[in-house]
């Protein structure tokens, strides 16, 4: 079949579009393309067959058959021009192409469309492997499901991370991509507590299905650790690809750790779609784009939520319409306000938005939205309605003042200070009773921080704080003392991926001596699973911290490196 050449653009006027994020249904409409479940054409990158997604050719990445997008163009000009049914549809079975009148556009490219990482990763990847395995599969028993309800509702959560759902046990699903992201989060954790064995590793007998099953999913059971393996590959590829900030190694690393997950459920027997299967062209996506903050679509369906909720008339002719736009454009006013005020503003204007960002009524969602915003204007914000010095002598943990006048004498060493027993009147005395406010909480780039003054939350009393080059979990008082871990803690299975996962084991309720830190060193909120190790015992129990920095956590791990050598010795 003959294709009429498109005709040459010149570089120079060759404009180019802003990239464009749909869901797969979406973007196959979106870029005139056959659907996902075409035979011979699932995907718009490469030419791999709907056949070959289930086999190692449609994940061997390097020797990938690319489309040539000129060419995909110049079949859809092709089908644009075809004056038979016939002719159009021989194009679009062989090419997958049909035309778009978005084809005229100069600059509309077939590569502008991204794959959606939200859809494709959470709802597709990691959904399909919760529910192959462990509710199709049948690799929880009911006393192990209500064992993970447990343990999930046991969790922790800072306040600014979404919940799941506490009915767990019975209901085995989640509604929503924001918590299909949380699972993957602490997927290892939860199903170590579940999967372990004596020696606190992960044991070999998976469990069996029950015996009036039905439509039980056909893998290889036989190892459980393999298994195990192929979440702990999905947390850590997710762990990494979803970093807010991510280099071109890190999307190599996050990418092997993904192929060697879809490898894995092939080498088991999982049925894999053809989300496993777009998933091997993110590098591309990522080298044109960025990280996926710049282009998922959690805004995006965030936005259509709140749309939804506008109450309309229902009449047409754009009445509908109409009331959507007045409200959005309302909202988006709003929002201007919050972030940037004019120069000019009056301080009477100033002090109504100051206001409306920390006023108690504006609860849950909403106030984080607004606390976020505000955070443009001051990277460190404090409750504005604390007026009131604090007697540092009479907190509740001893020693405060001595701790925090040997920090402020470090900070400023130039400084002639004195405590306020001194009565040499050539220093300046650091008054224990009118030299500081001890606030509840404080905000850092949009993040809330709660401390244990902080009477109406407990959920923000954990943070990992960056000290030089090691980062640490902590529990936030006034100001901050360390978790306590050591060589006594045993190795888990995540232990080796420990820094790219951000976990961090520690002693539950056991702290390390008080120290004093600046607020820029507070470097995320983190969620707590209480756990029990099988070779400690229950009586010394323990605390897995999840960091939810999306950048990784690197605690100060030599001894762990020692014990990880010692292993690789024994295992070898």
């Amino acid at each position: 079949m003959m294709i009429p050449a498109r005709q040459a653009i010149p570089a120079e006027v060759y404009g180019g579009f802003e990239m464009r994020v749909c869901d797969l249904p979406g973007s196959r409409k979106l870029e005139a393309f056959a659907a996902h479940n075409h035979k011979a054409n699932p995907c718009y990158f490469c030419k791999i067959t709907h056949d070959e997604i289930n086999t190692q050719a449609a994940y061997d990445v390097d020797n990938f058959v690319l489309r040539d997008e000129w060419e995909q163009i110049c079949h859809a000009f092709a089908y644009r021009d075809a004056t038979t049914a016939k002719a159009r549809k021989a194009i679009f079975e062989e090419h997958g192409q049909r035309w778009s009148q978005l084809f005229e556009l100069p600059g509309w490219m077939p590569s502008g469309c991204a794959i959606d990482f939200m859809h494709n990763f959470y709802l597709g990847i990691a959904k399909e492997m919760y529910m192959a395995f462990l509710v199709r599969g049948h690799l929880l028993n009911k006393d192990m499901w209500r064992r993970l309800e447990e343990l999930v509702n046991a969790i922790q959560w800072p306040s600014g991370i979404g919940r799941l759902p506490k009915n767990l046990g019975e209901n085995h699903g989640f509604a929503k991509a924001d918590q299909w992201r949380r699972w993957v989060n602490i997927q290892c954790t939860i199903l170590w507590s579940l999967w372990g064995d004596d020696t606190d590793m992960i044991r070999r007998n998976a469990p069996q299905p029950p015996r009036n099953a039905k439509d039980v999913e056909d893998f290889d059971r036989s190892d459980l650790t393999e298994i195990y393996e192929v979440f702990l590959f999905a947390s850590v590829a997710e762990r990494i690809l979803a970093s807010k900030s991510i280099s071109a190694e890190d999307v190599r690393r996050g990418h092997s750790y993904l192929r060697r997950c879809c490898h894995r459920m092939l080498a088991l027997g999982i049925h894999l779609l053809p989300n496993h299967h777009l998933a091997m062209h993110y590098p591309e996506i990522f080298r044109l784009f960025g990280p996926v903050y710049a282009w998922w679509l959690y805004a995006h369906e965030r936005f259509n939520g709140m749309q939804e909720k506008v109450r309309t008339n229902g009449k047409g002719d754009g009445e509908m319409e109409l009331t959507l736009t007045r409200n959005w454009v309302a909202k988006q006013r709003l929002h201007e306000l919050l972030v940037s005020l004019p120069h000019d503003a009056t301080p009477e204007e100033r002090e109504l938005i100051s206001r409306v960002v920390s006023n108690d009524r504006a609860a849950g969602t909403l106030r984080t939205h607004m606390l976020s915003h505000s955070a443009a204007l001051s990277s460190i914000k404090a409750p504005p309605r604390i007026k009131n010095f604090s007697d540092l002598r009479y907190l509740p943990h001893p020693g405060v003042y001595k701790l925090l006048f040997a920090f402020v004498r470090t900070v400023w060493p130039d400084l002639p200070l004195a405590d306020d027993l001194n009565v040499n009147p050539q220093y300046t005395t650091f008054s224990s009773t009118s030299s500081t406010r001890v606030f509840p909480f404080i905000s850092v780039d949009g993040t809330r921080y709660g401390s244990i003054m902080d009477k109406r939350s407990s959920a923000d009393r954990y943070a990992c704080v960056d000290f030089g080059s090691a980062r640490i979990p902590c529990r936030v008082l006034y100001h901050l003392e360390r978790l306590v871990a050591n060589q006594d803690i045993p190795v888990f299975p995540w232990s080796l991926y420990a820094t790219d996962l951000g976990v961090y084991v520690a002693y539950a309720e056991q702290f390390h001596d008080a120290e004093v830190i600046v607020s820029e060193q507070l470097a995320a909120p983190v969620a707590i699973i209480p756990i029990k190790s099988r070779t400690l015992g229950d009586d010394v129990p323990l605390w897995a911290v999840h960091s939810f920095d999306r950048t990784g956590i690197e605690p100060e791990d030599d001894w762990f490196n020692e014990l990880a050598d010692e292993l690789d010795s024994i295992t070898n």
